[in-house]
């Protein structure tokens, strides 16, 4: 595993920790989906948020009829893509099997 020490150090961290409180990173994050149905991957300048520029978002909705959320990863841009992508679709589609039999 790679040393991911010089993730997010100091001020950019900060920032970062401060945009999520503020929740319209979040807000943005999740009207993004509405887009672009699946799973979606943005790597550093790709992220319109500048306090995501320097990582990678990793995100998916679930749900079903009105019932709906998202799950996500926030990382290092030199994440695992091979194993984290999966667990996010994966953890998706638990989530949309599991509000179905709830709800239907």
């Amino acid at each position: 595993m790679h040393n991911r020490a010089e993730f997010m150090q100091g001020k950019s961290m900060l920032r970062l920790v401060e945009a999520i409180e503020g929740r319209r990173v979040l807000s943005n994050l999740l009207c993004s989906l509405r887009d672009e149905p699946g799973i979606k991957v943005t790597i550093g300048d790709e992220n319109k948020e500048e306090a995501l520029q320097e990582c990678s978002v990793i995100l998916s909705s679930y749900g079903v009829d009105e019932r709906k959320g998202a799950i996500g990863v926030i990382g290092p841009t030199r994440m695992p893509y091979n194993r984290a992508i999966p667990v996010v679709e994966y953890v998706s589609a638990v989530m949309s099997e599991l509000l179905g039999s709830v709800y239907d």
